[in-house]
């Protein structure tokens, strides 16, 4: 016998876990309007809140960590930055 392979029955498979639905991502309202600041090691967007009322949304990158749910109000706005290699991918409502 080789060292590393098994010769044996095959083990039984395994369960699979069920996981939770998942909502899929919904667009933020056109009231809602962003401007990036890619031109450095830090990336930075910040997100205005032109709306009449307060929204949720959730910055996505990509190669990095998305935010987490932010409540920016009404005529407002956020400023979200990260790293390199971070990569804005979208703003979603959640």
């Amino acid at each position: 016998m080789w060292p590393g392979f098994w010769l044996g029955p095959l083990p039984p498979p395994q369960r699979q876990l069920r996981r939770p639905l998942r909502r899929s991502p919904t667009a933020v309202p056109n009231c809602v309007t962003t401007a990036l600041d890619d031109s450095g090691w830090t990336d930075e967007l910040t997100i205005y809140n032109n709306c009449s009322h307060s929204v949720r949304v959730k910055v996505l990158l990509a190669f990095r960590v998305d935010s987490h749910c932010i409540t920016i109000g009404s005529d407002s706005s956020y400023s979200a930055p990260w790293g390199y290699p971070g990569r804005f991918d979208g703003l979603v409502s959640c």
